[in-house]
């Protein structure tokens, strides 16, 4: 497996003409926001696991970029303007989040090393309980278990799919241990394949012999040279 493989499972790489700062409601809805209809409406958002649909109700929602928009911009100086645009609206690098936790996790990185949660965020209805959602000690990220695998497989596919560098060889094994250890959930599985029907592209660390991509030394190679 080497990237033109991944990119051809993949669909191609998304190019777009207008970037995310660009969008209106209706291009969100169309991007995104459509898949929560109907009983996808209980799929949980990103970190803190509340259901979408608590979110609409208490008009809590929004659009999380698991790769910052900052972070992505900043990598992909060298790239044209269609690929840039392409990055910034790619709906593989979206979750849906509470505004809240989402403002608090800002353009933060994420926490490879393991490190414990020093700053917490309990936001959203009916927070007790939920999944922990905070920074470490060096104002990183810290990813829930039941979330490493969704975070991971965007991450991923993001840097394969538009050569974006900024990380060490060591995160992206780190990374793929965490797409290993959390196989994709029916809710992931679901939004890819709606993806796909809709705009025809998909992420094959979701849809397609996930093992086997994860560890292709080929595609480790591309990964670690962006």
């Amino acid at each position: 497996m080497n990237r033109k493989e991944f990119l051809r499972l993949a669909g191609g790489v998304h190019l777009s003409n207008h970037n995310y700062d660009d969008w209106n409601g209706r291009n969100r809805y169309e991007y995104f926001w459509g898949f929560f209809e109907g009983n996808n409406r209980n799929a949980p958002s990103i970190y803190k696991g509340i259901a979408v649909r608590d979110l609409f109700d208490a008009e809590e929602f929004s659009i999380e970029h698991i790769l910052p928009m900052d972070f992505v911009y900043n990598h992909m100086k060298s790239q044209n303007r269609k690929i840039r645009n392409g990055a910034s609206t790619n709906p593989f690098n979206m979750a849906a989040c509470h505004r809240d936790v989402n403002r608090a996790r800002g353009s933060s990185p994420f926490d490879l090393d393991g490190d414990s949660i020093a700053l917490h965020y309990d936001f959203g209805p009916d927070a007790e309980g939920r999944d922990e959602a905070g920074h470490d000690d060096e104002y990183e990220w810290v990813v829930p278990r039941r979330t490493r695998g969704d975070v991971a497989r965007a991450v991923l596919y993001m840097c394969l799919c538009y050569e974006i560098g900024g990380f060490e060889p060591g995160d992206y094994l780190t990374l793929t241990k965490w797409a290993l250890e959390d196989q994709p959930s029916k809710w992931e599985i679901a939004f890819c394949r709606w993806v796909h029907k809709k705009h025809g592209i998909c992420n094959p660390y979701i849809e397609h012999h996930q093992r086997e991509m994860l560890e292709a030394p080929e595609l480790m190679r591309e990964l670690v040279k962006s």
